[in-house]
């Protein structure tokens, strides 16, 4: 297919200056000549990328998808004279293909239906890197109406794996950094994993790929010879096969008692191997696996390397709802003057001494709430960010009112409360909870008209036998799924 210059099908569809134009509705065109510039479409509805160079269409959906400019990024983006290729990367940064220029008119419902979404979006800015990055990804997947990011096995990836809507926002030896903001937006349930495989980085620069091998103890060599250890039944020798084996027919002999043996099971058996490092001839049957980065070279040995868990996540209510109505700034960081409270992780480690007080006295009662306040955005948003601390200092005090002095509250985030009622059985704990619950939901209706205030929440025996990091986890699932 030559250059085009002009370009007209059924009346309707016209192309000039490298512009389709259907309806009201104009797509740029990237050819094979045309500069690698993302800005060149926004001044229009989407774009179409001729992706006969898959490499060069790669580079170029790559500066799309990574722009800042919402007038870019979130626009579709269609592939034509790609039906010899199949790239799951670039199959999942953009939004369908074309076999012909006659298909652009098929293309203005999903145009439509992705315009009508991006107007729905929450537009104010954010003001850290992390909220910045996240709001772009669920934007994206708001406007494609999709809930997973699943990862893609990579080759190119610096950590072997991609997600390619966050990744595409991080340089290649940057992008264990998509590991970290998937694991903040876990910590402020915006996602839910599912389990999908676990990698292991280098713990100077993060990077998967790593070269393992078994090396001597003594001196570190990778060049080791295994060998069988034979041990002989009838006299009780132990030794390397070599020991054993005839030079010259390779039949095995007991070099101690001279004995042929012909029948493993029955005259030897091989209890184990044993190894020789032919650098220093040092003998041994345990060697140490060593990992060896093959971007900084550094040399560790496996146990040190970082164990991290890839998962598919899913877009929970809170993440689905953020696109419209914004990621507030509390939940990056919700700050320690929140009157009567203690920050998430002081409260976690909290949870692990007293685990060690019920250990030592099985006498002891001791149980927590988790408390999900599922429609509370609604209010954070009319009330502005502003205000929304002072909400939450309100919302601390009524739950201080309904327990002892000794108990504990925190904020997980500003929709999930946690709190820690020592020296109650279950039965009691429940009905303190539910009462300050009920208090809560009496302040909202109160002051916030034709609101109701949507709470879950669900009370559990703090459980010597399982860390408090599992035992929330697996609450929050529980009333995320209700």
């Amino acid at each position: 297919m030559g250059k085009i210059t002009e370009y007209t099908v059924e009346k309707k569809t016209t192309f000039k200056d490298n512009v389709f134009t259907y309806g009201d509705y104009t797509l740029f065109y990237y050819d094979h000549d045309s500069p690698l510039n993302a800005e060149l479409m926004a001044a229009h509805d989407g774009a179409i990328i001729d992706a006969r160079d898959v490499q060069q269409a790669k580079i170029l959906i790559r500066r799309i998808r990574s722009s800042n400019n919402a007038e870019v990024f979130l626009k579709p983006v269609f592939l034509i004279n790609y039906k010899e290729h199949f790239d799951n990367i670039l199959t999942e940064l953009t939004d369908g293909t074309l076999l012909s220029f006659e298909q652009i008119s098929e293309k203005a419902n999903d145009i439509k239906a992705i315009k009508t979404l991006i107007s729905q979006l929450d537009k104010s800015e954010s003001k850290t890197f992390e909220v910045q990055v996240f709001k772009k990804v669920i934007d994206y997947l708001y406007t494609r109406e999709a809930r997973t990011l699943a990862p893609i096995p990579d080759p190119n990836s610096f950590i072997g794996f991609t997600y390619p809507v966050v990744s595409v926002n991080f340089e290649p030896f940057e992008e264990f950094m998509v590991l970290d903001i998937l694991d903040w937006a876990l910590t402020q349930d915006y996602i839910w994993p599912d389990y999908f495989d676990r990698i292991y980085l280098c713990n100077q620069c993060k990077s998967a790929h790593v070269s393992m091998r078994e090396t001597c103890p003594t001196c570190q060599s990778s060049q080791l010879k295994p060998e069988d250890l034979v041990h002989h039944f009838s006299c009780g020798y132990i030794g390397p096969i070599s020991d054993f084996k005839n030079k010259i027919d390779g039949t095995l002999s007991c070099p101690k008692c001279s004995k042929n043996l012909r029948h493993i099971g029955v005259d030897y058996d091989k209890p184990s191997l044993i190894n020789q490092c032919l650098d220093c001839n040092e003998v041994f049957q345990d060697y140490k696996v060593k990992a060896r980065c093959l971007h900084c070279k550094n040399d560790v040995e496996v146990q040190y390397l970082l164990a991290k868990d890839i998962n598919v996540y899913k877009l929970t209510k809170k993440g689905r709802n953020a696109a419209i109505a914004g990621i507030s700034e509390g939940d990056v960081e919700l700050e320690n003057s929140v009157l009567n409270t203690v920050n998430f992780k002081t409260f976690s480690t909290i949870l692990h001494y007293e685990r060690q007080r019920m250990k030592t006295n099985p006498v002891l009662k001791s149980c927590f709430a988790v408390i999900i306040l599922d429609n509370i955005h609604e209010i954070y948003k009319n009330v502005g960010k502003n205000n929304e601390k002072a909400l939450l200092v309100d919302i601390a005090q009524i739950m201080r009112d309904n327990i002892t002095p000794a108990d504990i509250i925190s904020f997980q985030n500003n929709t999930t409360i946690c709190i820690n009622i020592n020296d109650e059985e279950y039965a009691m704990a429940e009905q303190v909870i539910n009462k300050a619950v009920q208090k809560l939901k009496d302040l909202v209706s109160n002051n916030f008209e034709n609101f109701e205030l949507k709470a879950k929440y669900k009370v559990e025996g703090v459980k010597i036998d399982k860390q408090f990091e599992t035992q929330f986890r697996e609450i929050t699932k529980l009333l995320a799924e209700q």
